[in-house]
């Protein structure tokens, strides 16, 4: 009776013991599947971010060129103006000679 216990108890720790190597095994390969999404997500991540800040340095480009075009347009209203008024005052004065 005792060698049945003994043998059942040797059985029962075997097991155990598979079990827990089993799980530790799972363990090891979940962490290592764990580093590689990190290492997948910290490359998404900069890749992202890479992506951004082209995206931001285009948008200021592209700013920065129709501020220059608005201001040359500006500058070609404004002589414009300045020669239409001068033609209106020389228009005008002829027309006060009169």
């Amino acid at each position: 009776m005792l060698q049945g216990e003994l043998d059942h108890s040797r059985n029962e720790f075997s097991s155990i013991r598979q079990e827990a190597s089993s799980e530790r095994r799972a363990k090891d390969s979940a962490q290592a599947r764990l580093e590689i999404l990190e290492k997948e997500v910290d490359a998404a991540r900069e890749g992202a971010e890479k992506i951004v800040l082209e995206i931001k340095l285009e948008c200021q480009s592209r700013v920065e060129a129709l501020k220059e075009k608005v201001s040359a347009e500006e500058e070609k209203f404004r002589a414009e103006i300045t020669r239409a008024t001068e033609q209106l005052e020389t228009t005008i004065q002829f027309a006060g000679n009169f």
